[in-house]
């Protein structure tokens, strides 16, 4: 609709509504008054507005009858020879033959005092005087506008809404602002206001048929909770496929969305939505494309679920350059079973366009599959050097098979990298990380003592994934070491029966272990002995193991295998139980403070997590928080709260106040990490899940 048509409605609406309420309107005769317009003042509802200046006495003039609709429409088309005469019209017949004019008075500046006292009606006239007249100055329009909005002047919050909708004397146009004051005169309760809309959106200007559309959606009330205009979804309807018919692209994906939304639909109202939204994709509405793919993918609106119409929204998506559906297609390719030589170029394919677009997901993939010559021809070199990217900007994944890759490396230092990098993505809860450091413990890793053996520490790991991500690698794991007679099969079956109390089985089977590993077995027998209070023989089975000890273990050299001893400084788990009997003195093991902490400190610096939940709960008991909140994140990391629920909600609790900052870069948000920190049951305990559904 064009400005003049629209400032037309506008003006002569309010022109109308402050006329149509009395019987005659006078205005001063004034050499200093443009005569070309002079704007009658409004009507307070529901009493009759009290005129500019004093009437005569003897002054009266009958109600003039105007058919306001056709009017309105008269100026609106243009047509200046409807048989109604336009408002304007009439008010400058008047001016001109001298009807409203009466000699000797200043309107404006009569006007501008009553304004200046407060008086809202003069204020709002100043502003229409300021807007319509000759001389233009809408700022000085808005400002009187915005002083008799204040005062509760509905007409001139209208008057806002049109300057802030065209940029009359403000900054710019506004066109949320202009929507907000449309809705403060509605809800102050000024029917004229909903009027006006309809007349304004009759030409099927957008904006208007968009604003008429969300009134009718969620209905409006006002200050007192009394309905305004009441909910009304097929007038709502209707105002959004006035705007989806005009080729307007966001109509159509809204009422397409305005349909599908709901839970029950006709077949007839199904295919009218995808009728809507497929326009919408035909002319290369991303939004559309993506929301076509949601439909089919999830069935939204009783739509039948298909993935091959998903999967074809979301490629044309894909083809548009998004990025999320770049990823979502190459993952579809990725996952595709059975997959075939073409699914998996193309999905490298896709990846690499994610990638290029900063995808740090779609980059891990693009290394993963060039270092296997998945889908691509194999470029070890090329694929680390995408690892080492994507490694650097944290991504977990990437860390993890960059650390497996340089495990596998002769070389001992790039051996100790990819430890570090395992037990970084681990603790950042990869769980392919987890998986992978599991199987370090379990078998010892690399060259010169890189990664030694440690069963307590194989277990830990492998809990954490065992039932849920590694569940089938966990099981035919399982079914290896039972085949083999495995000393960890055996530990495995001792820690069952320690989980279940009998002590004494755990025993035997941990005897079994130490046959072959024996700080493995020694230790947990020690763990056994300290459940039925023989401290002093299970303190002597520990000191062992708290110091420089030489374990024996079975290598392969040129396919045969040979008895070696490998040098280990301590058995972490050994530090810590130890640990636990001198802190608080077992009779008849005399208590030991000093030497306590040295060994839980040592058992924690090792890697054992629940040594960290114990230091930070003693330094939490004694009002050292910071300290406290040290060693939670260190337990953090190796996910350590069997046993400590309090740990986790001491956590959520300082991450949640900002005393702490979060090292966890998992790829939840942090409100919902801190959630399922406090989520963990206070049974929560991995290893005992994972032995209780293991079949020994």
């Amino acid at each position: 609709m064009k400005r003049f048509n629209i400032l037309s409605i506008v003006v002569a609406f309010l022109l109308l509504a402050a006329w149509m309420p009395v019987n005659a309107q006078f205005r001063p005769k004034s050499s200093t008054v443009p005569k070309s317009k002079n704007v009658p003042a409004p009507a307070p509802k529901p009493k009759a507005v009290k005129p500019a200046v004093p009437q005569q006495p003897d002054a009266q003039v009958e109600e003039p009858q105007v058919d306001k609709k056709n009017m309105l429409k008269g100026l609106q088309n243009g047509n200046n020879q409807n048989k109604s005469k336009s408002l304007l019209d009439m008010i400058k017949e008047k001016n001109q033959s001298g009807e409203l004019l009466v000699d000797k008075i200043d309107p404006v500046a009569e006007l501008k005092l009553k304004a200046k006292d407060g008086d809202a009606d003069a204020a709002y006239e100043l502003g229409m005087y300021y807007y319509t007249g000759e001389e233009k100055d809408f700022k000085e329009a808005f400002k009187w506008f915005k002083k008799a909005h204040n005062g509760g002047n509905t007409q001139a919050t209208l008057m806002i809404a049109t300057c802030y909708y065209y940029g009359d004397g403000v900054e710019k146009v506004d066109h949320d602002k202009a929507r907000t004051y449309y809705m403060i005169a509605l809800q102050k309760g000024d029917e004229s206001a909903l009027e006006l809309l309809n007349l304004l959106a009759e030409d099927d200007e957008t904006f208007f048929l968009q604003l008429l559309s969300d009134i009718y959606r969620d209905g409006v009330v006002d200050d007192n909770g009394k309905t305004i205009v009441g909910v009304d979804l097929e007038k709502s309807l209707e105002y959004l496929k006035r705007i989806a018919d005009k080729g307007d692209v966001d109509g159509q994906i809204a009422v397409g969305k305005f349909y599908l939304e709901q839970e029950s639909l006709t077949k007839a109202q199904q295919q009218e939505a995808l009728d809507y939204l497929d326009k919408a994709v035909s002319a290369g509405s991303l939004e559309a494309m993506l929301y076509m793919a949601e439909v089919y993918e999830k069935g939204k609106g009783g739509v039948k679920k298909d993935k091959t119409q998903a999967k074809k929204y979301t490629e044309l998506a894909a083809q548009k350059g998004d990025e999320k559906s770049l990823m979502s297609v190459a993952m579809l390719y990725y996952n595709q079973n059975p997959a075939t030589a073409e699914s998996r170029k193309k999905a490298f394919r896709y990846f690499d366009m994610a990638a290029n677009k900063g995808n740090l997901n779609a980059l891990y993939f693009r290394g993963l599959m060039l270092y296997d010559g998945d889908g691509v021809d194999m470029d070890k070199d090329a694929a680390i050097g995408v690892l080492k990217e994507a490694a650097g900007k944290n991504h977990r994944e990437a860390k993890a098979k960059l650390g497996e890759i340089y495990l596998a490396d002769k070389d001992k230092n790039r051996q100790d990298q990819g430890l570090e990098l395992i037990i970084d993505a681990a603790g950042n809860g990869s769980n392919q990380a987890r998986w992978i450091l599991a199987n370090c413990y379990l078998t010892g890793a690399g060259t010169g003592n890189v990664v030694l053996r440690d069963y307590y520490k194989a277990a830990h790991w492998m809990s954490l994934v065992a039932r849920g991500s590694h569940s089938a690698q966990y099981d035919g794991l399982i079914a290896e070491l039972k085949e083999k007679k495995d000393p960890f099969y055996v530990y495995l079956k001792g820690l069952k029966e320690f989980s279940d109390e009998n002590y004494k089985e755990a025993i035997k089977l941990f005897k079994e272990v130490k046959k072959s590993s024996k700080a493995d077995g020694q230790t947990m027998e020690a763990a056994c002995n300290m459940k039925m209070n023989n401290y002093k023989q299970a303190a002597a089975q520990l000191e062992e193991f708290i110091g420089e000890y030489k374990e024996k273990t079975v290598v392969e050299e040129n396919g045969k295998k040979k008895e070696v001893y490998e040098k280990y400084k301590c058995y972490p788990a050994a530090c810590y139980y130890l640990g636990t009997i001198l802190l608080v003195g077992e009779d008849p093991v005399p208590k030991d403070e000093k030497q306590a902490m040295k060994l839980l400190e040592t058992a924690a610096k090792e890697g054992i997590g629940v040594a960290n939940c114990k230091l930070g709960n003693i330094y939490y008991d004694n009002d050292n928080q910071n300290k406290a909140l040290d060693y939670y994140q260190q337990a953090e990391k190796q996910w350590a709260f069997a046993g400590y629920r309090e740990v986790a909600s001491r956590l959520a609790l300082a991450y949640e106040d900002g005393s702490l900052k979060p090292i966890f870069k998992g790829d939840e948000k942090m409100d919902k990490y801190i959630i399922s920190l406090r989520s963990i049951p206070e049974d929560y305990n991995p290893l005992k899940s994972m032995l209780d559904e293991t079949e020994f």
